[in-house]
């Protein structure tokens, strides 16, 4: 328990250690047509060497998964969730004491949609965490526009 206290004491501390074009980690955002009214969103995270940035799919207790929040809208639906093409890194972490699974270097999420009608535009946030082996930056909220044509 003194670690993850620890832990928490180390994101709080280092929350003003990091402007924003300093991040370690950085997004960008790109559609992809797969025809008849289908499209894929694609979340493309660069994380600098010796960083990285959590699953989605990581138990309570831990640090912060990464998550993804499309704004509803009638014009497209999800198919499905958003989904981890490449396998992460999974291994026990001292400093939350339980198993954490994650990714570095360059790391690519996907939703497919279907949508109603080409220009469409999908707006949500995503939110994601990153730590290297002697700190963590604060959970952070990045927003996200795609244009369907």
């Amino acid at each position: 328990m003194k670690r993850k206290t620890f832990m928490i004491f180390l994101i709080v501390l280092s929350a003003g250690c990091f402007s924003q074009n300093e991040l370690p980690v950085r997004w960008s955002f790109e559609t992809v047509n797969k025809g008849k009214h289908e499209a894929e969103l694609t979340f493309t995270a660069t994380v600098n060497d010796g960083w990285h940035i959590y699953s989605q799919f990581i138990d309570s207790g831990g640090p912060i998964p990464t998550s993804f929040t499309l704004i509803p809208d009638t014009d497209y639906n999800q198919v499905g969730k958003v989904i981890e093409p490449k396998d992460p890194v999974k291994a026990y972490d001292k400093a939350f004491e339980m198993n954490i699974a994650w990714f570095s270097g360059k790391v690519v999420f996907v939703q497919k949609i279907k949508y109603s009608k080409p220009g469409i535009v999908i707006k949500g946030n995503l939110k994601f965490m990153a730590c290297n082996g002697e700190q963590c930056i604060p959970p952070q909220e990045v927003e996200f526009s795609f244009v369907v044509k």
